[in-house]
């Protein structure tokens, strides 16, 4: 479990060890669309990519991560599974278990901050820079 060492007030978080990524070909499938990105966004061709780090986080009701960064140059949040009452709840915002991209200040026609509604299957890659928060799912 990798929960005390990481940011979040969650339960369950487990480091994937090197050996089980390369079972799965993990590294080769995040290099081949971190290059396409890289690609797409800059012209750009990568031409070294190597995990520091990579975790499963199962987050359960009132579990959060707080805002934080990330190492390395490219990080990621993937969704594997989503409830049912993402996004309820009694207050005007509607932000339950959703995801904030924080970057820069707000300022006249940009308030800084990106919100997801994530859905199963959704793979988000952002740079390290970018501040993220994983709000609690409080109902």
């Amino acid at each position: 479990n990798e929960g005390p060492r990481l940011a979040g007030n969650v339960s369950q978080e487990f480091l994937l060890d090197m050996e089980f990524m390369k079972k799965i070909d993990w590294a080769n499938f995040l290099g081949k669309i971190c290059a396409r990105w890289i690609k797409n966004e800059n012209g750009r061709d990568l031409k070294n990519f190597k995990i520091i780090k990579s975790w499963i986080v199962r987050q359960f009701k009132n579990e959060y991560n707080p805002l934080h960064y990330h190492s390395g140059h490219i990080s990621g949040v993937g969704y594997l599974k989503i409830p049912k009452n993402l996004t309820k709840g009694d207050k005007k915002l509607k932000t339950n278990g959703t995801i904030d991209f924080i970057y820069g200040s707000k300022s006249f026609l940009n308030n800084s901050i990106y919100n997801h509604i994530p859905k199963v299957g959704d793979l988000i890659l952002f740079p390290n820079y970018s501040m993220f928060l994983i709000r609690s799912l409080t109902l």
